[in-house]
């Protein structure tokens, strides 16, 4: 027994290595598992699909995402090269991170498009978020800077054509 005894610090030292590991590989698959990429907006985990969206030759759908499996987020370029997100969810459920630095904005402004209230926020640069609820799901459709008159430009389509379903 006693000749093991030197064997003891690398028998230790290798499992501690091997915890490690597999602490940082559990830490590595959650945070993946945060935002799952998809090749269109259905969203099985979530149980919605966002089935319509403005048709307008200016803006293309990027990419579709999956956050937290709560939360879709649809990234969106506009010529020349404006990107912003809509984020989609059920009702009640946040769309705004939690590990995400809060935005404050200068102005605020509640419209009526097609009777649905929408509040538009914005601060200068072109900074911008515009929000609203039907059906069940709510609406965040976030311009993190560009073209000043953008979000303004985009409220209707948006609202107007943008819909989510269940699954």
């Amino acid at each position: 027994m006693t000749e093991l005894l030197p064997f003891l610090p690398l028998v230790l030292g290798m499992a501690l290595l091997a915890a490690i590991l597999l602490a940082w590989h559990c830490l590595n698959h959650a945070h993946a598992e945060d935002w799952v990429l998809h090749p269109r907006p259905r969203f099985p985990a979530a149980e919605f699909s966002v089935t319509d969206l403005p048709a307008d030759e200016f803006l293309t759908l990027e990419r579709c995402w999956l956050i937290r499996r709560t939360t879709a987020q649809l990234d969106f370029v506009a010529d020349p090269n404006w990107a912003f997100w809509l984020r989609v969810g059920r009702s009640g459920q946040p769309l705004a991170l939690s590990d995400e630095p809060p935005t404050s904005y200068d102005q605020r402004e509640i419209r009526r498009v097609d009777g649905l209230r929408v509040e538009m926020l914005y601060s200068p640069g072109g900074t911008g978020q515009i929000r609203w609820s039907r059906n069940g799901f709510d609406y965040a459709l976030t311009f993190p800077a560009g073209e000043i008159g953008l979000p303004g430009g985009l409220t209707a389509a948006f609202v107007r054509e943008t819909n989510a379903e269940p699954l």
